[in-house]
């Protein structure tokens, strides 16, 4: 069974607490802080001067929160932290208590490497994170863009980073009991108590979305947003897994 409304504010209240490691890494001095609405969401972006991706971080954004918007997804205000420290990845930090009331998203360094394209094994395509499977959805749209001016590759790819980490504030903040049992097992590492049938499904996903049950939904989440269809094999566990 889901967990309940007291499980669900001590699991948000300790994911504000995991995002301090993170603000900790962040040259607070140097941040420039704009704030705006986009697609009707309210977005703050906070620039670290030593970011050299900024441009590109906040292109990201705006093409991301206008498609999912454009998607009918209602977003919640966002909080963005762009950083220069190779040590902080891309991470939606769903914090709704404790001392910060939004989601907290950083975008780091990393956020444009490519999971390596390897030679087909079987009927798969190795690909990043030692695992088989496609490559993620961001490489995906980045291998499926085509190139002119502009490194369009480069921005669609980005533009789907920061629609998975929406993916995943929308999961939780849509079935949040859902989102935080399956947090659980997958920390303890045990079976989805929801989704029966997502680890196949993820084959025919991504690499990336068979890492976990919180993965594929995000990685789904992000297929379908930019046009992708999937089989019922694939929207069934979705579906079971509270996915938006």
């Amino acid at each position: 069974m889901p967990l309940g409304a007291a499980q669900i504010n001590q699991y948000r209240t300790r994911e504000w607490k995991h995002t301090l490691p993170y603000l900790a890494k962040v040259d607070t001095g140097s941040l420039k802080i704009k704030q705006s609405f986009i697609s009707g969401v309210q977005v703050k972006i906070r620039t670290e001067s030593g970011d050299q991706l900024s441009k590109l971080h906040k292109t990201s954004i705006e093409r991301a929160v206008a498609t999912v918007t454009a998607a009918g997804h209602a977003l919640p205000p966002l909080d963005f932290y762009l950083c220069a420290d190779i040590n902080i990845p891309n991470v939606a930090m769903k914090t709704y208590t404790g001392a910060n009331a939004t989601p907290v998203i950083f975008l780091g360094p990393k956020m444009w490497a490519k999971n390596p394209m390897q030679p087909n094994s079987g009927n798969l395509v190795a690909g990043g994170i030692g695992t088989k499977g496609q490559r993620g959805i961001a490489d995906q749209q980045y291998d499926g863009t085509s190139r002119f001016f502009g490194n369009p590759g480069q921005k669609a790819q980005g533009e789907t980073i920061v629609i998975h980490e929406l993916g995943h504030v929308l999961h939780e903040m849509n079935n949040p009991g859902v989102f935080w049992e399956e947090q659980q097992a997958a920390e303890a590492q045990n079976a989805s108590p929801n989704g029966a049938g997502w680890a196949d499904a993820s084959v025919s996903v991504s690499a990336y979305a068979g890492k976990n049950p919180l993965e594929f939904v995000a990685e789904v989440f992000s297929g379908i947003v930019v046009g992708k269809n999937y089989a019922a094999t694939v929207t069934g566990p979705y579906a079971a897994l509270g996915g938006p």
